[in-house]
């Protein structure tokens, strides 16, 4: 690309225009693509279904739709706003891209874990040649590799040069909404509302780790609506970069982090997932020890609490703030 040219005659900016514009196409293909897939998956299973398979959970079901739904309005109101170069479209192609490839990792750990099992349940008395098996597990992890971790990080790459947000405030020289967040922040507020909707679908059959137990039932139930509600209220002062947005985060993530492991040292996830109820066959398959799930719990808190220390500085009172 080549550099502009001030009215001064000294060098300004990059142009990404075109960088914007290609990948905020294909942005918008992926979020179409993406709520297409949970608008279709409960037609398709219930489709595919046998006369002894049980009937999907409604639980499960609504909660696809709605997370599948949010994900692909998000991306394709991203993609719509990097073709128009919008200034707020950097913060929130770094938020995305970060969770994309957060998610997209846990998601190639899991593949990794379960993948052998999956395939063990698919094949049933007749297993496919060596060979064949191979073949579908390159691919398969090929594919998680390449949408869950090789997109995202291509568009982190794409979007973290300071030129993407100079070519947007040539474009747009009003200051918008996002002037006053950080992606850090962004990516806080909205990972707490969706964790607000997503209580929702889940409170219909609820199962909720809670301090060594699980809540089912009402009491599951009225536990995740005001869970809901109370991490509503959280993302709300984290928009507002108040210090209690800091605080209530910070707060969820230690009991949210503790009450899970101390749950998952003393339920087996067979036990969970059947509250939840999935089906046994998928049980069988999600089958994992205790010690991986406290472990994991243990350092994904931690490393949630290393992020909060990070962007303690933006939290300050307003007028403390740099």
């Amino acid at each position: 690309m080549s550099s502009t040219v001030d009215s001064g005659g000294s060098p300004s900016h990059r142009d990404l225009g075109g960088r914007l514009t290609v990948f905020g196409v294909l942005i918008v293909m992926f979020g179409a693509l993406t709520a297409l897939v949970g608008i279709l998956s409960p037609l398709a299973a219930k489709l595919l279904a046998g006369p002894d398979t049980p009937a999907p959970d409604p639980r499960s079901v609504a909660t696809a739709i709605v997370l599948y739904a949010m994900l692909g309005a998000g991306l394709i109101w991203a993609g719509i706003g990097s073709i128009q170069q919008r200034r707020w479209v950097r913060s929130i192609m770094l938020t995305l891209g970060w969770s994309w490839l957060l998610f997209g990792l846990m998601s190639f750990l899991m593949t990794l874990g379960m993948l052998d099992r999956i395939l063990e349940a698919a094949q049933g008395n007749e297993p496919l040649p060596a060979e064949v098996t191979w073949i579908v597990k390159l691919v398969t992890v090929g594919l998680v590799v390449a949408f869950g971790v090789a997109l995202p990080a291509a568009v982190l790459v794409a979007y973290r040069d300071r030129d993407v947000l100079a070519t947007c405030m040539a474009r747009h020289p009003q200051p918008d909404w996002s002037e006053h967040l950080p992606p850090t922040v962004l990516g806080l507020g909205v990972g707490w509302s969706a964790t607000a909707l997503l209580g929702l679908p889940m409170a219909l059959q609820p199962a909720v780790p809670l301090f060594g137990g699980l809540l089912t039932g009402r009491a599951g139930t009225w536990s995740l609506l005001v869970a809901s509600a109370l991490f509503a209220l959280v993302a709300r002062e984290v928009f507002r970069m108040r210090p209690s947005g800091w605080w209530g985060s910070t707060a969820s993530m230690v009991l949210i982090g503790v009450s899970t492991a101390w749950t998952f040292a003393r339920v087996d996830l067979a036990e969970f997932l059947r509250a939840m109820h999935y089906p046994e066959e998928q049980v069988r398959m999600m089958a994992v020890s205790r010690s991986f799930l406290v472990g994991a719990t243990v350092v994904l808190t931690l490393l949630s609490l290393v992020y909060m220390a990070s962007i303690r500085h933006h939290f300050a009172e307003p007028g403390a703030r740099d």
